[in-house]
């Protein structure tokens, strides 16, 4: 009967939560609070060259055993104090206090029946845990409003900017010191004491960090350069070591995954999971660096196993036409840096107090495009990236928001949004290259990621 009423209260409950979701999700991306756009401006200011004022400190710290930790008596008071379902709450905590038994041998425990924790694999418990630390998290923010906050599951992210190195890492210290007090003696959680990262933009904020780490007690690294969500944040003189480990580790993996699902599915799912589920793990987060060549052949030999000529006894030159230019992984990667790139323009025109506190700034977009347009090397970094897909799409950068091809055609950022942003760029894309493919070859023009389906 409790797993017939768990079910049922998923069902009912979980849309609604969903639905809740995902408008968060969309607020989030058009505000610039998803997980990742910090790191993003973070990277455009130190690539800004000397002339940016800003100095950035982020604080990155992991609750440790989250869910394992969770008190049940702070999350039932959380749950009433936010209207969260209080009926499907009870079932599913009373599910995680179902007795457990240890064996060993012919002898076998008494009844143990947790008092903490909930189950990683629940339905209910990204929800359930959201539901706990948010209200820590609006304190936080009410104590520390210049600092932007962003948390993925368990792991807090802290980061803050501004005109003078001294202060900034300060400003970070108090908000890592406010954050501490607040998951520690309010809700009985702990911070890895091995994870958390202090990480500066620029090598001559290791000396303020240092102090402000030391006379808090706060017990961070300091660096300049970190992994965050699987992405490689680096602004120090190790980033392409780094970088490259990372570009390799998350191919291959992704590669590895797909051999395994390709061997269990039938042949009509392959090209599903390789589009739906492959594809994405592999350029996650790729709009922070530039595509790499052995990155880019990679992914042909991927796309063209799921084109709709794959399988057939034809040459590689008619698979590879088959493809759209949206079935492209090199082609998505491409248009993916052009929309954050946009993203940051649009967020100008939103109203101040709905806007990322730490957006930048158009003063922060001039030198940047400055940077964009006096700098050949690509290097690494968002800002190399962005002169890559420029490059290689055949756009020109005019102005930060403004670009033209040779073709004459116009894109104008300020008067366009993203569902209309996402067609342009096939459309005008695929004209431009057009006009030029006697002088590349098909291998040239599949890898650039714009040879159009038609």
């Amino acid at each position: 009967m409790l797993l017939c009423a768990v079910g049922s209260s998923a069902c009912c409950v979980l849309p609604p939560l969903t639905r809740a979701r995902h408008a968060c999700v969309s607020y989030a991306q058009w505000a610039g609070r998803q997980a990742g756009d910090a790191m993003w401006r973070t990277q455009v200011r130190s690539q800004a060259g000397p002339d940016s004022p800003w100095y950035t400190a982020e604080i990155l710290q992991d609750l440790q055993k989250a869910y394992e930790h969770v008190d049940h008596r702070f999350l039932y008071r959380a749950a009433e104090a936010q209207g969260f379902p209080l009926g499907p709450l009870y079932v599913s905590l009373q599910s995680y206090k179902w007795p457990r038994r240890l064996r060993l041998r012919s002898q076998v425990s008494a009844d143990i029946r947790p008092g903490r924790g909930i189950a990683a694999g629940s339905a209910f418990a990204v929800f359930e845990l959201w539901c706990l630390l948010r209200p820590a998290l609006l304190t936080l923010s009410s104590i520390c409003p210049s600092v932007h906050i962003s948390i993925h599951v368990d792991d807090l992210y802290l980061t803050t900017h501004g005109a003078n190195a001294e202060d900034t890492c300060r400003r970070a210290g108090e908000a890592a010191e406010a954050s501490q007090k607040l998951f520690t003696e309010g809700l009985a959680l702990a911070f890895a004491k091995d994870k958390g990262q202090f990480l500066v933009s620029h090598d001559k904020m290791r000396e303020p960090a240092r102090r402000t780490n030391t006379s808090m007690q706060l017990a961070l690294e300091i660096v300049t350069a970190a992994k965050r969500l699987g992405v490689d944040h680096t602004v120090g003189a190790e980033r392409g070591r780094r970088t490259r480990h990372a570009r390799k580790t998350r191919r291959a993996n992704a590669k590895g995954r797909y051999k395994k699902l390709a061997k269990m599915l039938k042949p009509r799912y392959r090209t599903r999971i390789l589009r739906q589920a492959i594809l994405p793990a592999a350029t996650y987060g790729s709009h922070h660096h530039p595509i790499h060549p052995q990155d880019a052949k990679g992914w042909t030999a991927w796309a063209l196993q799921g084109s709709p000529l794959g399988r057939a006894a034809v040459p590689a030159s008619w698979k590879k036409a088959a493809l759209k230019p949206t079935q492209d992984p090199t082609f998505v990667h491409h248009r993916a840096v052009i929309r954050r790139w946009a993203h940051e323009i649009w967020h100008l025109k939103t109203p101040a107090n709905l806007r990322a506190k730490d957006h930048l700034t158009g003063r922060e977009l001039q030198l940047a495009h400055k940077r964009l347009k006096s700098t050949t090397d690509e290097g690494l970094g968002p800002m190399a990236a962005l002169r890559q897909t420029l490059r290689v799409l055949g756009w020109t950068a005019d102005q930060p928001h403004r670009w033209h091809t040779d073709l004459g055609q116009e894109l104008d950022l300020t008067k366009i949004d993203d569902a209309a942003l996402g067609v342009t760029l096939v459309e005008i894309t695929g004209d431009y290259m057009g006009m030029g493919m006697s002088n590349y070859a098909p291998d040239q023009l599949f890898l650039t990621g714009v040879v159009d389906g038609g």
